[in-house]
């Protein structure tokens, strides 16, 4: 089974949104969208996943292996720092 993740397409894009104050960090398996990691005015780092309600539900994974997942998150807020 953890042969079948390193063959994962993983991208983290680092960009500007109008929703927040700050860069973003958007994460992407598989061309799929994960999650958003940005920081508020106080430099506390947040995590938002997608909801079904707000994306096309084709172009989102609501299931990642843990630890790819955390391993990049740290990716994500380290682009940011």
């Amino acid at each position: 089974m953890a042969k079948y993740f390193i063959f994962m397409k993983k991208e983290i894009l680092i960009c500007s949104d109008c929703n927040y104050d700050n860069l973003v960090a958007e994460i992407y398996i598989d061309d799929k969208y994960i999650a958003l990691v940005s920081y508020d005015n106080n430099g506390n780092f947040f995590v938002e996943t997608p909801t079904v309600k707000l994306i096309n539900e084709d172009m989102v994974t609501h299931k990642v292996d843990y630890n790819v997942f955390i391993e990049l998150l740290e990716e994500a807020k380290n682009s940011l720092k």
